[in-house]
């Protein structure tokens, strides 16, 4: 079966994560798709749970070395911004390029195709192959790939090298950002004024990148609704009554932002607004801006975005992504969150999700060499690159095991209308077909 028509196969299985939701198809999909494939290829095939998220995880013994193949079959929601049936994969032509449209071409059915798809070559290889394949990575991955990680460091078997299907543009990436969710809860706090009732919408406006990605948002070019509204509360004075937004979720960047609030006037009518929401918004504004010192340096810096407000029956609460170069431990993030949380009017009460560690493989290493080399002979870019969101790759990177990550040309990641070129998913397939056999022969005449 072609990889497009594989694909579009994929893409009508419904594997939306959101916060600790498991994608409610991710099983069927393992059991309809990937596992008789992997089965007729050679590979033996089991399944893991925890908290109700499902992964597969398959092995074919070889020599060494030992090479891990990773994906994920959930996808971000998707929202009323689409052109198309986000579920319904179609082809188009744009700028004179065929490209196939729906949620998960890229990030990453589109990877996923293209490994099942390579399997009767890459089942060949004279190496020990494994495949995880998981249904969380969109929500952390602290019940997918980091179960198998764990699984398989207990049994003395980490793989040598690990790649990732999981990145847009046909290039070796070599270096990623640890990522960090923190949580700020403000109560409510209900006081009286006199003045106005006004109800603002704020747009969020992208333009360093085509994706809502959060890990790609550029605060020196692009402009944040949350953001936009802070500034606004603070240099005009404003006294916000309620706050509401299309929210996806927290490492996906809303598109609006409605805020209803009072300007004073001393003439006018009685108005309850919320001291809460108005500390939040003053810390939000701070915690969008924060610097510290990082344990490696990234092109991209620090991204810390505010992508999620929710109302709770007496509070509210901030979701904010930060990506950084930091470990798990995180202690130059708290201490500064700690900082501006105590020099904030407000009384805050701070939560954190920490993951495991950033992704920094040397170019030198042999997985790199032979990937970038096979790339090349592809027509691509031979030189690594860094990206900014982070994939499972991270948990293997934590024990020293050679990461990278690859995937088909693609853009609107995380965003409405996500495309993939039709060319780069069949060259991707022609890759990971080619690619135990490189690193095979690179790593043992080295």
């Amino acid at each position: 079966m072609d990889v497009i028509e594989l694909l579009g196969k994929l893409i009508k299985y419904d594997t939306r994560t959101n916060e600790n939701s498991p994608g409610k198809e991710v099983k069927l999909l393992l059991e309809e798709e990937v596992e008789p494939r992997l089965k007729e290829n050679g590979f033996k095939v089991e399944y893991i749970e925890s908290n109700g998220h499902i992964s597969l995880f398959a092995v074919k013994e070889g020599e060494s070395p030992s090479i891990f193949y990773s994906g994920h079959v959930d996808v971000v929601p998707w929202d009323d911004r689409w052109n198309t049936n986000a579920q319904e994969m179609i082809t188009s032509t744009e700028n004179n390029t065929e490209v196939v449209i729906g949620r998960g071409v890229s990030d990453m059915k589109g990877g996923i195709a293209a490994m099942l798809t390579a399997l009767p070559e890459l089942s060949k290889s004279k190496s020990k192959i494994m495949f995880g394949i998981t249904g969380d990575e969109e929500i952390g991955g602290e019940d997918g790939t980091k179960v198998i990680v764990e699984k398989l460091n207990k049994e003395s078997n980490l793989p040598d090298y690990v790649i990732t299907a999981d990145a847009a543009g046909m290039e070796i990436i070599t270096r990623r950002r640890n990522v960090f969710n923190v949580y700020v809860k403000s109560p409510k706090k209900l006081v009286q004024t006199t003045g106005t009732k006004i109800k603002k919408k704020y747009t969020t406006e992208i333009k360093s990148a085509l994706t809502s990605h959060a890990a790609y948002f550029d605060k020196e070019v692009d402009s944040h609704c949350v953001k936009l509204a802070c500034v606004d509360v603070i240099e005009n004075n404003l006294l916000p009554i309620s706050l509401s937004g299309k929210f996806v979720k927290i490492n996906v960047i809303p598109n609006e932002l409605d805020l209803e609030y009072a300007v004073y006037d001393k003439q006018g009518t009685i108005i309850e607004y919320d001291e809460g929401l108005h500390s939040l918004l003053l810390i939000i504004n701070k915690l969008m801006e924060m610097s510290f010192e990082t344990e490696a340096h990234s092109d991209y810096g620090i991204n810390s975005t505010a992508n999620v407000i929710e109302e709770f029956d007496d509070y509210w609460r901030l979701s904010l992504d930060v990506r950084v170069m930091l470990s798990e431990e995180a202690k130059p993030l708290v201490e500064e969150v700690n900082r501006i949380a105590k020099d904030t009017k407000g009384n805050f009460t701070i939560d954190y999700l920490k993951s495991i560690g950033f992704i920094a493989t040397p170019d030198d290493s042999p997985l790199v060499v032979s990937t970038t080399n096979l790339l090349k002979s592809l027509g691509y870019n031979d030189k690594s690159a860094e990206r900014g969101g982070a994939t499972d790759g991270r948990f293997f990177a934590q024990y020293g095991v050679q990461t990278i990550d690859i995937g088909a040309v693609g853009w609107n990641v995380h965003g409405p209308n996500e495309t993939a070129t039709i060319k780069s998913l069949r060259d991707l397939v022609e890759f990971f077909a080619k690619s135990s056999h490189v690193i095979y022969e690179n790593h043992n005449t080295n």
